[in-house]
């Protein structure tokens, strides 16, 4: 069963239909919660509240083909919002870090660095940047997708994307020479020799 049959049966108040859709979605809406919220506790409830807000709301939607625009408008909202209300609530100096995976070789540790460093780059973007930047490289979302969603012009939609090409492009130059710098300094190692 197609997504859009499974909306419709969604629509009509199946519960299976309801339980096949989570299991479509649940990946993917985790992932754009998670790059939003940068917490994997918060991530968590963003996607049970856009869930029950899901089945409470979409009788609403007028079309199944246009359910995942629906569904990112909503995740993307409630992501912002809870994340507001979050930093209200908790003092950055008390949220703990993610958990530190152990890697065996140094390749592994190289690449962990790189989708850390890009994850922490996304991060520092503004709202408006970093969710036209989730949504284009994370969600495979194209410009007139992403401007319905975020109830923006196309131009303001490719406006965002370049702006943020450019301060992603930035930071992650600067990220990859201090991260590669301070590897090797503690592997004792020296630059030259590393890249022969």
């Amino acid at each position: 069963m197609n997504l859009e049959e499974t909306v419709t049966k969604c629509q009509l108040g199946d519960t299976e239909a309801f339980r096949e859709l989570f299991n479509h979605m649940e990946q993917k809406a985790f992932g754009t919660a998670y790059l939003i919220a940068g917490k994997r506790g918060l991530a968590e409830d963003i996607v049970q509240e856009a869930f029950v807000c899901c089945i409470e709301q979409i009788k609403t939607l007028r079309s199944p083909e246009a359910f995942n625009v629906w569904f990112y408008r909503m995740i993307t909202r409630i992501g912002w919002k809870m994340v507001k209300n979050h930093e209200k609530l908790v003092p950055d100096d008390i949220l703990s870090k993610e958990s530190v995976t152990q890697y065996s070789t140094e390749e592994e540790v190289q690449v962990e660095m790189m989708n850390q460093s890009v994850i922490n780059a996304v991060d520092r973007l503004s709202n408006n940047l970093k969710t036209v930047v989730i949504l284009h490289y994370f969600n495979g979302m194209s410009i007139e997708e992403i401007s319905k969603v975020t109830g923006s012009l196309r131009a303001t939609v490719k406006t965002r994307l370049y702006y943020a090409r450019n301060v992603l492009r930035k930071k992650l130059e600067n990220a990859v020479d201090e991260s590669s710098e301070s590897f090797m300094e503690g592997r004792n190692i020296k630059k030259a020799s590393y890249y022969r």
